[in-house]
């Protein structure tokens, strides 16, 4: 999945990379896949919402100001260096 996030990332890096993606599979092989993009809640599991995790998502997959949600804005600060 590292390999398919990149390769997202590298069509629209403006817009970023997702946080985490949930795959779910029927019974009868049909299938639904999600991906969020900013919304932490979302991630149902605390270990995802460290504010570290959001830093380091940010250093490898920066991207505009306009798809960074103020909640994230406010973690990175003057930190961030947003793509244009």
């Amino acid at each position: 999945m590292d390999e398919v996030k990149s390769e997202m990332y590298e069509q629209a890096k403006t817009e970023g990379a997702w946080f985490f993606c949930r795959i779910e599979v029927l019974p009868d092989s049909k299938y639904t896949i999600h991906f969020d993009y900013d919304d932490k809640d979302e991630m149902r599991e605390e270990r995802f919402k460290l504010l570290d995790n959001f830093k380091y998502e940010f250093t490898h997959f920066p991207r505009s100001k306009e798809y960074t949600p103020q909640w994230w804005q406010d973690i990175l600060r003057k930190k961030a260096v947003y793509l244009k």
